[in-house]
């Protein structure tokens, strides 16, 4: 029986590659979905770029966190070795250091906890091509340490601009991921930033409704484009606005007379046909055959 890598076979299988990754980038592509807001910090050292990150994300009180720094040089490429450190300011505006070592893929890494919650301050800094390099001063949330987390129920919206959605909550056990219901009422306050510039263009508060299902909900009109961050907090100051990690979503400009947003164009057969025989004749050109 024939071996499907023979020649004959990895010309046919490289045409259906080359259809499908050319067809799948024109697909169109879902917006965004109600999530954590990013953690990762892009930081600037002299001519060496990092891309910071925590894990796991978002960073609680009374956990470990595990720090990996990708660090590149603009001319050169990833940076190995070197003297790399994380500098950590606690609100208080107390300091520590962490020695980030190297480990061998690509990433500088440490480990460090917290003891207490609060908004605190990164820098990294590093001794590299005979200059000590410091990065901007970036800040860093980190939550109290508490026995449930709020989530979206669909964190698969794609709400564009001026639909009125149905925003549905849930406070789920950390551990069982159940629901359940630690508190009387919920707030969530909400504010709209625009997505490139950062420009704060509103900010409010809305009361969710307790629903029978053990829910948190609201409808609300997406009037403005931009992101959109969910805070949560209880009337009573039981949970306050810095206590949770923030929710955040992306809601884009309406699509013209209301149509399906398409940010792509899915191609029609007459283009998919000129792609099959252009793959063909590139190949038969390679193996030394005319196309048939």
């Amino acid at each position: 029986m024939a071996s499907p890598f023979d020649p004959p076979r990895r010309r046919r299988l490289a045409v259906i590659a080359l259809l499908v990754a050319v067809l799948g980038t024109s697909l169109p592509i879902a917006h965004a979905h109600v999530g954590d807001a990013p953690s990762g910090l892009e930081l600037t050292l002299g001519n060496v770029s990092a891309y910071l990150e925590p894990s796991p994300t978002p960073v609680y009180a009374n956990a470990t966190t595990t720090w990996r720094a990708l660090l590149t040089d603009l001319q050169s490429g990833t940076v190995r070795g070197g003297d790399v450190t994380l500098n950590i300011t606690d609100p208080a505006g107390q300091s520590r250091t962490l020695k980030l070592v190297d480990d061998g893929q690509g990433y500088h890494t440490a480990s460090s906890g917290f003891a207490a919650p609060g908004s605190y301050h990164v820098q990294l800094t590093m001794a590299y091509g005979g200059s000590n390099l410091s990065s901007e001063i970036a800040p860093l949330a980190v939550y109290r340490d508490l026995p449930y987390r709020v989530r979206a129920v669909d964190q698969a919206l794609d709400i564009e601009q001026d639909e009125r959605v149905a925003l549905v909550f849930e406070v789920v056990d950390r551990v069982r991921l159940t629901r359940t219901t630690p508190f009387e009422a919920l707030s969530v306050q909400l504010d709209v930033d625009n997505a490139t510039t950062g420009e704060r263009l509103d900010s409010r508060s809305l009361v969710l409704e307790h629903t029978p299902a053990d829910t948190w909900r609201t409808d609300y009109t997406f009037a403005l484009a931009g992101r959109y961050t969910f805070r949560f907090f209880t009337p009573d100051g039981s949970l306050a606005l810095a206590d949770l990690p923030a929710l955040s979503i992306e809601v884009f400009p309406a699509s013209p007379d209301n149509s399906e947003p398409a940010p792509r164009d899915t191609p029609g057969p007459a283009a998919f046909l000129a792609l099959v025989s252009l793959a063909s004749a590139a190949l038969a050109a390679r193996s030394g055959r005319r196309p048939s």
